[in-house]
């Protein structure tokens, strides 16, 4: 085959390479591939063959394996030529980001389409009564200057803004504020070419907010103004105290990085409109990679080693966890466990299988797609990347997984799916139908006190983020009052930052506890007591009492939070000596300020992000708080197939005074339904064995024909349908489905234990 190719190229004029086809560096790896395949398989190691080595050739052997054609072997010139290119256009793209077009009308530029729509955003924020359309009538993108001059004398409507006190703005007079903020965020995202970004982004926001699919934005990016007036956001960062920075500033060397949540039983609308909207040429997922953690690896490695499960089983169980933060590795395990050290040097055969699993760790299992990542490329998507289909053939992925797209300069936008965002447009849409009246989550009262009291009083399952044991303890002991404590109970809860959480508690309810390191540093800390709650306020602490710039103080966060010792050893006397310089501190206040950084580093959350959850979990409270039936019909609906939960949900709906009648052939639709403002009915989705075809047909038998007026009449009415068998049949009595059709149900099938 070899020669007739090398006759073709010769009278094409084609020159043509010599090249092997490796699967591993050593022939002595030959056992490790092996392995691998019959893992990959399903088979065992003795029943794989190879036909001849796979490992990468030294040049003499490939000079023998090619004896045949010596010109195959000619590579010099091109050697050169091919290295030259490949590393040519690699430079040229490395330090660059390719972002995603945002198709604007000739006379257009994206910077001031972007100015443009931002401006449009704060009228509408501000006065709500008229939405973007009709602000985009008045003040058309060519008047865009006299947009801005009304915007300086912008009048917040007050009366219709539910998320602000009163006196915010008599107050404070923010509107020159907002207006600095916007005209300072858009200088840094216009000056590094970001803008194209925005109004992608923006655009998929506002689909979302047009069609009542809910969302939101985590991480960093909720802290961006233009993001908020862009519908991208849903936090007023100035409201809130969220430095823009942390997202964005004129030191960051990365892109910018938005990542958004969106009702996890709508995600496919919304990927389903990006690629019509930017063309399926220009739109995949992105790849995820299974690797071969050390446990399961031992498993994989000892079957296909003939090894019994259970010894496989309980060697996979000798290695250790590691703690978050903390990668597990063979080598770590190792010098962990005293107990698997002696195992491994005791037992042959448990050596063996680690020895081959050790030469496997980290290598990919498998190929997925990412739960979230998503790229959108200027022009065709293979002009960037190879692409393939994901394992189960239902969509396009491109084969760099999210690490290497950003390495190559594509822009990477998170659509991830969110469950409790789904429970949430679906009460909101029943809340809507039984009493007439629009929700705005963007503009609901912010100081509800039913919704606190809920909180207070345990009633959490079914709020975002706040409904864990131990989470519910902490709200009945803190007894919250604004959307602020959420917010920091939303940071606070995580491993490093959780032991503060009681001194936080008795800082609020006593004002006379809270105290600052330094008196400086009330001015960013005032909202937080006094204790590091957040990110921000670790770099904020560097920047004003050490003299950082954001640049630096990133360094700083970055060292900290992924535990890089170098990094936080060399940072230690550059902010000790920072705050004795810039802030005439004593060496002694410094190093007792930095020994509280360093742990509260390692887990805290930025601002932006813990303020973003925590309003979410705001709006789920607040829902349930105030209408209550539909929340919980909705929250139900969500978790039908899980049992567990449903009897969990039950529960919580007597605490609430809330009824849930079981279901009924006669009475209950798949979904959980509303029956009255106390009264829920089971839905009959949350059956067990009972399917979804069976309940279709019910229905609309039972629509078309009237009720079901006995058992007879019932069994007679199901016989046509070939779907309902014995099994539907008990699901349906046990459940007491049938109970309305007379107390003689079990009786009369001679199913009624005597």
């Amino acid at each position: 085959m070899n020669q007739k190719l090398a006759s073709l190229c010769t009278d094409f004029d084609i020159r043509y390479l010599a090249s092997p086809s490796p699967r591993y560096l050593e022939k002595e790896d030959s056992e490790v591939f092996r392995t691998v395949m019959a893992i990959r398989d399903g088979k065992k190691l003795a029943n794989i063959e190879l036909q001849r080595s796979h490992h990468l050739p030294a040049v003499n052997e490939l000079k023998d394996d090619f004896e045949y054609l010596p010109d195959a072997l000619k590579t010099k010139d091109l050697e050169d030529l091919i290295n030259i290119q490949i590393r040519t256009d690699y430079d040229k793209n490395v330090d660059g980001a390719f972002f995603p077009i945002f198709d604007l009308p000739i006379g257009q530029n994206a910077g001031m389409r972007l100015k443009w729509e931002t401006y449009i955003g704060l009228v509408a924020k501000f006065q709500p009564t008229l939405d973007k359309t009709i602000w985009k009538e008045k003040f058309p993108y060519e008047k865009l200057a006299e947009l801005q001059k009304y915007s300086k004398n912008l009048q917040p409507d007050v009366d219709n803004l539910l998320g602000y006190d009163q006196e915010y703005f008599d107050k404070t007079n923010p509107i020159s504020k907002y207006i600095e903020r916007i005209e300072y965020e858009l200088d840094i995202i216009i000056s590094k070419g970001y803008p194209d970004y925005f109004l992608v982004f923006g655009d998929i926001m506002s689909f979302c907010r047009d069609n009542e699919i809910v969302i939101n934005t985590r991480g960093s990016a909720a802290g961006s103004l233009v993001g908020l007036l862009n519908s991208i956001n849903i936090l007023d960062p100035l409201m809130y105290i969220i430095p823009f920075e942390r997202f964005l500033n004129p030191l960051r060397p990365s892109p910018p990085d938005i990542d958004g949540d969106f009702a996890d039983d709508r995600r496919e609308e919304v990927i389903n409109y990006i690629t019509q909207k930017y063309g399926k040429d220009k739109v995949c997922q992105i790849i995820t990679f299974g690797t071969m953690l050390p446990r399961a690896a031992v498993r994989d490695v000892g079957r296909a080693l003939g090894v019994s499960y259970n010894k496989c089983d309980k060697l996979s169980k000798l290695i250790p966890i590691a703690p978050q933060g903390k990668k597990t590795t063979f080598k770590w395990a190792m010098q962990t466990s005293k107990e698997l050290k002696q195992v491994y040097d005791r037992d042959e055969e448990a050596n063996r299988i680690i020895n081959l699993a050790i030469k496997i760790e980290a290598n990919y299992r498998h190929a997925s797609s990412h739960a979230a990542g998503l790229i959108i490329t200027p022009t065709k998507t293979t002009d960037y990347t190879s692409l393939q289909w994901d394992s189960e053939h239902k969509m396009i992925v491109c084969q760099f997984d999210m690490k290497w797209v950003e390495k190559i300069g594509l822009v990477k936008l998170d659509i991830l799916g969110i469950r409790n965002l789904s429970i949430l447009g679906n009460a909101i849409e029943i809340s809507q139908k039984r009493h007439d009246q629009k929700i705005d989550l963007l503009n609901i009262d912010v100081h509800n006190q039913k919704t606190f009291e809920l909180l207070a009083r345990g009633r959490t399952m079914g709020t975002f983020q706040l409904s864990g044991a131990v989470m519910t303890k902490y709200l009945v002991e803190l007894e919250p009052s604004k959307v602020q404590d959420l917010m920091a109970m939303v940071a606070l809860y995580r491993p490093g930052p959780m032991a503060s959480i009681p001194d936080y508690i008795k800082r609020k309810k006593n004002p006379n506890l809270i105290k600052y390191l330094v008196p400086q540093m009330k001015n960013w800390m005032e909202a937080s007591y006094g204790i590091f709650v957040y990110q921000e306020d670790l770099l904020l602490t560097a920047i004003e009492l050490a003299g950082y710039d954001w640049g630096q103080a990133d360094v700083l966060r970055k060292g900290m939070g992924k535990k890089i010792q170098e990094v936080i050893e060399a940072q230690h006397p550059i902010f000790v000596e920072g705050c004795i310089q810039h802030s005439s501190l004593s060496p002694e206040k410094a190093e007792q300020i930095w020994s509280l950084m360093v742990p509260f580093g390692a887990y805290g959350f930025n601002k932006a992000h813990s303020s973003s959850y925590g309003m979410v979990a705001y709006w789920t409270a607040y829902m349930k708080a105030i209408y209550t039936v539909e929340f919980m019909t909705a929250l139900m609906t969500a978790e039908a197939s899980n049992l567990d939960k449903i009897a969990t949900a039950i529960e919580e709906c007597k605490l609430l005074g809330l009824n849930v009648k079981p279901p009924s052939v006669n009475h209950s639709f798949d979904n959980f339904t509303i029956e009255d403002d106390k009264t829920i009915r089971y839905g009959l989705s949350s059956v067990k064995n009972l399917g979804t075809d069976v309940i279709n047909y019910m229905i609309q038998n039972r629509e078309e024909k009237g009720d079901f007026k006995t058992l007879e009449d019932f069994l007679s009415r199901m016989s046509f349908f070939q779907g309902f068998n014995k099994r539907s049949l008990e699901a349906l009595i046990l459940s007491g489905s049938l109970d309305d059709l007379g107390g003689e149900v079990l009786n009369k099938l001679g199913l009624l234990k005597v």
